[in-house]
C-alpha cells in the first residue's frame, strides 16, 4: 500500500514522533500528509525579535488552516548583539566567542586572509570595520522592533485560538575559554542569523534583557489568560529600582498557571566564583519583591520555581523559602492544584505552612534539591503533612536534605539528606524516589525511616580541582 495511503491514524503516529525537519520533509509528499504533519509542525512555534521572524508568526495567524494547531510559542531572546559602542570593545567581545559560534565570520575573515591583497592587515581591519559599522547600524534600528511591534505581544499572539502557553527563553552561549562541555548546554547555532551578520534587523543587546520580555509575555498571557514560563531568566528582575519601575503594577489576575526557570548570571565551575552569585542571588531575593510578585497572581492553579543550582563552594542555594513564600494566610492561592519548588532552602516551619495552607487544593507536589535550616527532619515534616494532604500525585528529584555543614574539611562542604534521583552518575541508581511519592500519595510508613542517609561533599581540592561526591564515592571531579 502507498504511504499516502496510510489510515490516517498511523500518519499520526508517524509525524508525533519525526524532529522538526524530517516532518518538514514528510509534508511535501502530498497535501494530505502536509495537512496531517501540519498539526506537529505548527504545534509549537519560536521567534525572535526580527521583522523577519515577527513575519513569519503573523503570517500563520493569517492562515485559518494553520493558526487553529498552535498552542506554544516561544520568545528565544537570545542575541549576540554586543552592547559596545568602542571598536576595540567590539572586537574583544568578537574575539572571546568560539569558532562555531563566529563560523560565518571567520569564514570570510579567513578568504579576506587568503585573498591577493598586499597588506592582509589593513584588509582584515577594513573587513572588522564594516562589520562594525554594520553592527551600530542594526543596534540604531533595533529600537523600533520593541517600540512598534513586542511591546504590544498581545496582539501579534491574538490570532492563535488554541494558543495555551507563552513562553520566554534566554539561551546561552559558549565562550572560547570555556573548559566544561557543560557550559555548552545552551548554545545556539541559530544566534548568528539574528546577530551582525545577518541581513534582518534584530533587538539590540541592552533591550534584549530579561525584563522586557518579561512584561510583555505576561501581559500577553493576561490578555489571553495564557500559562507563562520563563527560562533562564535573570535574579536581578526581582531587584528592587527594576520591581518597582517594570513589575510593580502589572496586572497578571488571569494568569492560572506560572513556570519560573532561574539562571545564574555567570555560569562558572569555580567554587569561590560559585559562591559569590549565590551571594548575589539570596541578596537579591532577600528583598522580598519575588514574592510581592507571586503574590499577584491571585487565580494561579500551578505554580513552578527552579532557582537553578546549588552554590560549588559551599553548597548553599540562591534562595531561602522564607523570602519567597509568605506565612500570612491571606496571600495563599485558594485555587493552586500543582506546586514544583527546586534548588533552595528553607526553615522547615516555612515549607510546612505552604504545604498546609494549600492542602484543601494541592493534588500535585514537586520537590527537588530543597534543604532544611537544622534544627529539621525530612522524616518528621513528611509524616506530619502526610494526613493532611489529598494528593494525586508527588515527584522528589535529587536530594533532600536535612543540613548543611559548611567548613567541613578546608575548603569544602557537607550536606546530609536522602538520596531519591536515579541519576545516572551514581553507581546506585535510589528507588527511595518512588516508595516516598507512593507513601506522599497513599499514606503508611514513612520510607525515610527505613533509609540510611547520604553525605554531599562540595568544593576544591588540594590541586584545584573542583569536587563532588556522595557517599564517599567520588561520582564527578570537573577539571
Amino acid at each position: 500500500m502507498p504511504t499516502s495511503h496510510l489510515p490516517v491514524e498511523i500518519h499520526n503516529i508517524i509525524s508525533s514522533h519525526l524532529a522538526r525537519d524530517d516532518i518538514l520533509r514528510y509534508r511535501s509528499a502530498s497535501k494530505r500528509l502536509a495537512d496531517i504533519g501540519a498539526q506537529y509542525l505548527f504545534k509549537s512555534l519560536v521567534f525572535h525579535a526580527s521583522y523577519h521572524s515577527l513575519g513569519c508568526i503573523e503570517s500563520i495567524g493569517y492562515r485559518e488552516h494553520l493558526r487553529h494547531f498552535v498552542e506554544t510559542i516561544t520568545w528565544d531572546t537570545s542575541s549576540l548583539g554586543l552592547d559596545v559602542l568602542s571598536f576595540d570593545e567590539w572586537k574583544h567581545r568578537i574575539g572571546s566567542l568560539t569558532p562555531h559560534q563566529l563560523w560565518m565570520l571567520r569564514e570570510t575573515w579567513e578568504r579576506a586572509q587568503s585573498s591577493e591583497h598586499e597588506d592582509i592587515g589593513k584588509c582584515n581591519n577594513r573587513f572588522l570595520r564594516d562589520q562594525y559599522e554594520r553592527y551600530r547600524n542594526l543596534v540604531a534600528e533595533g529600537q523600533e522592533v520593541q517600540d512598534l511591534h513586542l511591546a504590544e505581544l498581545a496582539d501579534l499572539l491574538a490570532p492563535f485560538p488554541r494558543l495555551t502557553s507563552i513562553i520566554v527563553e534566554k539561551k546561552r552561549y559558549h565562550v572560547a575559554n570555556a573548559t566544561s562541555e557543560r557550559l555548552e548546554i545552551y548554545s545556539n547555532e541559530g544566534l548568528l542569523k539574528r546577530s551582525m551578520l545577518h541581513h534582518h534587523r534584530w533587538m539590540p543587546y541592552k533591550h534584549s534583557t530579561d525584563m522586557f520580555p518579561l512584561v510583555a509575555a505576561l501581559n500577553a498571557a493576561q490578555a489571553s489568560a495564557c500559562q507563562l514560563e520563563t527560562r533562564n531568566i535573570n535574579f536581578h528582575v526581582f531587584s528592587q529600582p527594576n520591581y518597582m519601575e517594570h513589575l510593580q503594577h502589572i496586572r497578571v489576575s488571569q494568569i492560572t498557571r506560572l513556570d519560573l526557570r532561574f539562571a545564574l548570571h555567570d555560569a562558572t565551575f569555580d567554587p569561590q566564583e560559585s559562591s559569590m552569585n549565590i551571594m548575589n542571588c539570596k541578596t537579591v531575593l532577600r528583598q522580598g519583591y519575588l514574592r510581592d510578585f507571586l503574590r499577584k497572581f491571585v487565580s494561579l492553579r500551578s505554580l513552578s520555581v527552579d532557582f537553578g543550582t546549588r552554590s560549588l563552594g559551599n553548597g548553599r542555594a540562591p534562595v531561602n523559602l522564607q523570602d519567597v513564600f509568605s506565612m500570612d494566610q491571606r496571600h495563599s492561592w485558594p485555587h493552586l492544584r500543582e506546586l514544583a519548588i527546586h534548588h533552595a532552602d528553607t526553615p522547615s516551619h516555612t515549607i510546612s505552612a505552604l504545604l498546609s495552607s494549600h492542602a484543601s487544593s494541592l493534588r500535585v507536589l514537586s520537590l527537588g534539591d530543597i534543604c532544611l535550616d537544622p534544627p529539621a527532619s525530612w522524616e518528621s515534616l513528611f509524616t506530619s503533612l502526610q494526613p493532611t494532604l489529598s494528593l494525586s500525585s508527588a515527584a522528589f528529584s535529587y536530594f533532600l536534605f536535612d543540613a548543611r555543614i559548611e567548613s567541613f574539611l578546608r575548603g569544602r562542604s557537607a550536606m546530609l539528606g536522602w538520596y531519591c534521583d536515579n541519576e545516572e552518575c551514581v553507581e546506585e541508581s535510589s528507588e527511595l524516589g518512588p516508595r516516598l511519592e507512593a507513601f506522599m500519595v497513599k499514606g503508611g510508613v514513612c520510607p525515610l525511616s527505613e533509609e540510611r542517609k547520604v553525605v554531599r561533599v562540595v568544593g576544591r581540592l588540594d590541586d584545584g580541582r573542583v569536587e563532588d561526591w556522595v557517599a564517599g564515592r567520588r561520582v564527578s571531579v570537573v577539571t
